[in-house]
Protein backbone atom coordinates (compact mmCIF):
# COMPACT_ATOMS: atom_id res chain seq x y z
CA UNK A 1 0.00 0.00 0.00
CA UNK A 2 2.87 2.81 0.93
CA UNK A 3 4.91 1.77 -2.50
CA UNK A 4 1.54 2.88 -4.46
CA UNK A 5 2.25 6.72 -2.40
CA UNK A 6 5.29 6.98 -4.62
CA UNK A 7 3.87 7.85 -7.77
CA UNK A 8 1.38 10.10 -5.64
CA UNK A 9 1.28 14.02 -7.26
CA UNK A 10 2.12 15.34 -4.44
CA UNK A 11 5.82 15.71 -4.12
CA UNK A 12 5.16 15.53 0.26
CA UNK A 13 3.46 12.50 0.14
CA UNK A 14 6.19 10.87 -2.05
CA UNK A 15 8.74 11.68 0.40
CA UNK A 16 7.05 10.31 3.31
CA UNK A 17 6.78 7.47 1.54
CA UNK A 18 10.08 7.26 0.88
CA UNK A 19 10.35 7.69 4.75
CA UNK A 20 7.72 4.77 5.61
CA UNK A 21 9.28 2.27 2.94
CA UNK A 22 13.50 2.60 4.68
CA UNK A 23 11.50 1.48 7.99
CA UNK A 24 9.25 -1.12 6.73
CA UNK A 25 11.77 -4.33 6.86
CA UNK A 26 13.30 -5.30 4.06
CA UNK A 27 11.14 -5.15 1.34
CA UNK A 28 10.12 -1.56 2.47
CA UNK A 29 14.05 -0.53 2.48
CA UNK A 30 14.13 -2.30 -1.27
CA UNK A 31 11.74 0.35 -2.30
CA UNK A 32 13.64 3.25 -0.94
CA UNK A 33 16.87 1.95 -2.45
CA UNK A 34 14.95 1.83 -5.89
CA UNK A 35 13.89 5.59 -5.29
CA UNK A 36 17.73 6.48 -5.00
CA UNK A 37 17.67 6.59 -8.97
CA UNK A 38 14.54 8.45 -9.03
CA UNK A 39 13.92 11.19 -11.95
CA UNK A 40 13.15 13.61 -9.07
CA UNK A 41 16.20 14.75 -7.24
CA UNK A 42 14.28 15.40 -4.50
CA UNK A 43 12.99 11.96 -3.86
CA UNK A 44 16.85 10.99 -4.53
CA UNK A 45 17.72 13.57 -1.51
CA UNK A 46 14.68 12.22 0.42
CA UNK A 47 15.48 8.36 -0.13
CA UNK A 48 19.39 8.91 1.08
CA UNK A 49 18.12 11.01 4.15
CA UNK A 50 15.87 8.07 4.76
CA UNK A 51 18.34 5.04 4.59
CA UNK A 52 21.32 6.65 5.60
CA UNK A 53 20.80 6.37 9.75
CA UNK A 54 20.21 2.51 9.16
CA UNK A 55 22.80 2.08 6.38
CA UNK A 56 24.87 -0.63 7.55
CA UNK A 57 27.55 1.16 4.84
CA UNK A 58 27.31 4.84 4.60
CA UNK A 59 29.74 4.69 1.57
CA UNK A 60 28.43 2.02 -0.61
CA UNK A 61 24.94 3.85 0.02
CA UNK A 62 26.03 7.04 -1.41
CA UNK A 63 28.77 6.54 -3.92
CA UNK A 64 26.57 5.63 -6.45
CA UNK A 65 25.28 9.37 -5.99
CA UNK A 66 28.49 10.99 -5.85
CA UNK A 67 28.42 11.51 -9.40
CA UNK A 68 24.68 12.68 -9.91
CA UNK A 69 23.56 15.61 -12.15
CA UNK A 70 22.07 17.33 -9.19
CA UNK A 71 24.09 19.29 -7.26
CA UNK A 72 22.00 19.22 -4.73
CA UNK A 73 22.17 15.86 -4.41
CA UNK A 74 25.90 15.25 -4.65
CA UNK A 75 25.96 18.31 -1.45
CA UNK A 76 23.57 15.46 0.38
CA UNK A 77 26.15 12.79 -0.34
CA UNK A 78 28.82 15.50 0.86
CA UNK A 79 26.86 15.87 4.17
CA UNK A 80 26.34 12.08 4.62
CA UNK A 81 30.41 11.64 4.56
CA UNK A 82 30.73 13.83 8.04
CA UNK A 83 31.54 11.07 9.88
CA UNK A 84 33.53 8.57 7.84
CA UNK A 85 36.74 8.10 7.99
CA UNK A 86 39.39 9.53 4.96
CA UNK A 87 40.21 6.29 4.55
CA UNK A 88 36.64 4.59 3.36
CA UNK A 89 35.34 7.71 1.48
CA UNK A 90 38.33 9.56 -0.25
CA UNK A 91 37.28 8.09 -3.86
CA UNK A 92 34.00 9.54 -3.05
CA UNK A 93 34.89 12.71 -1.83
CA UNK A 94 37.50 13.32 -4.13
CA UNK A 95 35.32 12.25 -6.98
CA UNK A 96 32.30 15.19 -4.71
CA UNK A 97 35.31 17.61 -5.00
CA UNK A 98 35.53 17.49 -8.96
CA UNK A 99 32.14 17.58 -9.17
CA UNK A 100 32.29 20.91 -7.76
CA UNK A 101 31.25 24.13 -9.98
CA UNK A 102 33.58 26.94 -8.41
CA UNK A 103 30.05 28.93 -7.90
CA UNK A 104 27.70 26.79 -5.80
CA UNK A 105 28.15 28.27 -2.54
CA UNK A 106 26.32 25.38 -0.97
CA UNK A 107 28.22 22.61 -2.13
CA UNK A 108 31.40 24.26 -0.72
CA UNK A 109 30.32 24.10 2.42
CA UNK A 110 29.06 20.49 1.89
CA UNK A 111 32.15 19.88 0.98
CA UNK A 112 33.45 21.38 3.91
CA UNK A 113 31.49 19.63 5.96
CA UNK A 114 32.23 16.67 4.45
CA UNK A 115 35.66 17.01 5.28
CA UNK A 116 35.18 18.11 8.69
CA UNK A 117 38.30 16.09 11.08
CA UNK A 118 39.79 15.11 7.49
CA UNK A 119 40.67 18.34 6.04
CA UNK A 120 44.69 17.76 6.36
CA UNK A 121 44.44 14.02 5.22
CA UNK A 122 42.41 15.52 1.86
CA UNK A 123 44.47 18.31 1.56
CA UNK A 124 47.56 16.15 1.75
CA UNK A 125 45.83 13.61 -1.10
CA UNK A 126 44.69 16.95 -3.42
CA UNK A 127 48.37 18.87 -3.07
CA UNK A 128 49.94 17.21 -5.60
CA UNK A 129 47.54 18.24 -8.35
CA UNK A 130 47.94 21.89 -7.39
CA UNK A 131 49.79 24.24 -8.63
CA UNK A 132 52.79 25.11 -6.04
CA UNK A 133 52.30 28.95 -6.30
CA UNK A 134 49.12 29.65 -4.34
CA UNK A 135 48.97 32.64 -6.29
CA UNK A 136 48.12 30.41 -9.53
CA UNK A 137 45.39 28.93 -8.07
CA UNK A 138 42.01 29.31 -9.64
CA UNK A 139 38.97 30.84 -7.77
CA UNK A 140 37.53 27.32 -7.48
CA UNK A 141 40.83 26.01 -5.72
CA UNK A 142 41.70 28.99 -4.12
CA UNK A 143 37.77 28.41 -2.19
CA UNK A 144 38.42 25.08 -1.55
CA UNK A 145 41.36 25.11 0.27
CA UNK A 146 40.18 28.33 2.09
CA UNK A 147 36.94 26.12 2.98
CA UNK A 148 38.92 23.35 4.00
CA UNK A 149 41.71 25.19 6.39
CA UNK A 150 43.68 22.65 6.63
CA UNK A 151 47.02 23.25 8.81
CA UNK A 152 49.09 21.99 5.89
CA UNK A 153 48.05 24.95 3.85
CA UNK A 154 48.82 27.91 6.57
CA UNK A 155 51.87 29.43 4.66
CA UNK A 156 50.08 29.01 1.22
CA UNK A 157 47.43 30.74 1.90
CA UNK A 158 49.49 33.30 3.63
CA UNK A 159 51.09 33.64 0.71
CA UNK A 160 48.43 33.91 -1.47
CA UNK A 161 47.16 36.51 0.96
CA UNK A 162 50.01 38.27 0.68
Amino acid sequence: DVRKLLNDENPYVRARAVFLLANLGPKGRAEAEQALQAADANLRIAALRALKPTAPDVVALVRPLAADPSPAVRREVAIALRDVPFSACQDVLTQLIAGYDGADRYYLTALGIAADGKQDALFAALKPSLPTDPTKWDRKTANLIWELHPAGATELLKMRAM
